[in-house]
Formats: structure tokens, sequence, C-alpha cells
């Protein structure tokens, strides 16, 4: 799940698609919230992304004669700098995003003048659509600064995340089993920025998630000092046997 391929395994499972399911629902614990509270969104609710792998190989040579060598320094530093700025909202339908994770040029040796860099980033995006549109700008940029540099460059994809976008036809009985079992619900007014594998089963079935709160002073989902309240279990369960109650009565 944390990588975005269990879900993606699993509809490709001959064994799953025999079953052929009506409907997929999930949910996903929200600190920040109050325990027990129901987060309910039609359309999207989690923000599609992946992380982009960048490598930069120019040439090597004595740290005293750089000019011997195609350091990747310049390039990079571009290139970081660059992919930054790609989220300008008049590009996109809405949000976009851009994080810098990781850099690492040459290795540490001051006799050396370096020939390769890496760079990885996380693109996310509400919107497929805009996730494309996002990926073939940070593309053109990387060829462009590598042209300019004479530098051969290769970039990968990995931990790939579709957005979550709920159907309605599987989101409204998720909106019945809240009101049948009398949650207090909470309608966040955009999806959230993390994303989830769940939005792959919407290739078999229609699909809904929704979010239980997990406590107001809950650490952030990643934190080390996060715990998990097993308090809001029998609130997660109730949601579920309200939702297939409501699918099965339609």
């Amino acid at each position: 799940e944390e990588k975005g391929q269990g879900a993606a395994w699993m509809v490709k499972d001959p064994q799953l698609k025999a079953l052929k399911p009506d409907f997929f629902f999930g949910l996903h614990n929200i600190p920040g919230v109050p325990e027990g509270q129901v987060l309910l969104r039609e359309g999207g609710f989690n923000a599609a992304s992946q992380g982009m792998e960048i490598q930069l190989n120019g040439a090597t040579s004595h740290a005293a004669e750089p000019w011997n060598g195609r350091s990747p320094m310049k390039a990079m530093t571009e290139i970081l700098l660059g992919l930054e700025a790609l989220p300008e909202r008049s590009a996109y339908k809405q949000y976009t995003l851009v994080t810098i994770v990781h850099a690492l040029l040459g290795e540490a040796a001051f006799g050396i003048s370096p020939g390769y860099a890496e760079i990885r980033a996380t693109l996310r995006s509400y919107h497929d659509d805009d996730m494309k549109l996002l990926t073939h700008r940070a593309e053109l940029l990387i060829n462009q600064v590598t042209d300019k540099y004479r530098l051969n460059y290769a970039v990968q994809y990995r931990e790939v995340f579709p957005a979550v976008v709920n159907a309605p036809e599987a989101f409204r009985h998720l909106k019945n089993a809240a009101k049948e079992r009398a949650f207090e619900v909470q309608y966040p007014e955009d999806p959230f920025g993390w994303s989830e594998d769940f939005s792959h089963y919407n290739q078999l079935a229609p699909s809904a998630f929704f979010g239980l709160g997990a406590g107001v002073n809950q650490p952030e989902l990643h934190n080390e000092h996060y715990d998990f309240p097993d308090i809001i279990t029998e609130a997660g369960v109730e949601m579920f046997l309200g939702t297939i109650e409501s699918a099965l009565s339609s």
C-alpha cells in the first residue's frame, strides 16, 4: 500500500476478477479530526502522485581541471529550481505540487569534479489529467537543461498512484450509512494531498473511500509518535456494516 502496488496487484488477480464485485469500499484514519467523525467527499478524495527519479550523466575530471569534464552541477541546480516552479495554477485544473525529496551530486571527494547526479522528486495533483501535464512539463525541462549542458539523462517513475475518485453510485451508499448510523459527518472542500492505492479498484467496479477521525491531538500520519487509536475501530465497522446494508437494499 505504501508504494502503490498492493491494489494494483489485486486488480490483476484472476481470483478477484472471478468474484465479480459490485463495489469496493475503503477507509483511512485521519489525525486532527475528532475520533469517530466521518469524512465524506463525492468525486476526488485523494491526489494522484508518483515518484520521479532523474539520473544525470556527464564526465568526471580532476578538481584542478574541471573544464576537462562535464559536471552536472549547474544542470542539477536548474532542474531542482525548475521542477519546484512547475506547479503554476494557471496551467492546471487545480492543485499540483512538486516536492524534492532527494538530491545527490558525485561523491564526497575534494579532488574530483563530479560527472554524475541524481534527483528524486514527488509529483502530486488532484486530477490524473493534471499529472500527465505536470509529467510532460517536467520531462521537457529535463530535456532542455541536459541538452544545454551536454549531459545524458534517464528518468524512471516509481510508486505511481492514480487519483482516488469516488464513483457516485458507490458514494451514495457511504452517505446512506453515515446518515442511518447517525455519524457526525464532515465534508472536506478539497481532496487530500496524500495518495492511496485504493484508486486502482475503480478498474473493476465502482468504488468509494471515506475518512475516519483519529483524534484532534493525534500526531500526523507518518509521524514517529503516531499511534492508531483502537477506540475508533468500532466506528469503522459500523460504517462498513451500514454501507453493506445500503448496497444490498438497492
